[in-house]
């Protein structure tokens, strides 16, 4: 079974995780806790430099980067 990591679990990542029903799908994002069941949580944050991403998968078919900023603000956007 494939192994999709979906970097930036929003709503975009979420809406496309449905379109991977034949591999299993992680979820990584700040707060995992708001993922569906579907979706393996990962908890990171992609702008920490020094951010663990233990619960990562050890390989990965596909990784899609889609992140989500911490505030709507060109401050947040440019962090991201």
């Amino acid at each position: 079974m494939k192994q999709i990591l979906i970097a930036g679990c929003g709503d975009v990542g979420i809406a496309t995780a449905a379109h991977f029903a034949d591999a299993t799908v992680y979820g990584l994002r700040r707060r995992p806790a708001k993922l569906p069941a579907s979706i393996v949580p990962v908890t990171a944050d992609l702008t920490s430099p020094d951010e663990s991403f233990a619960d990562a998968p050890d390989h990965v078919d596909l990784i899609l980067y889609c992140p989500t900023p911490s505030e709507r603000s060109e401050k947040g956007y440019r962090a991201t």
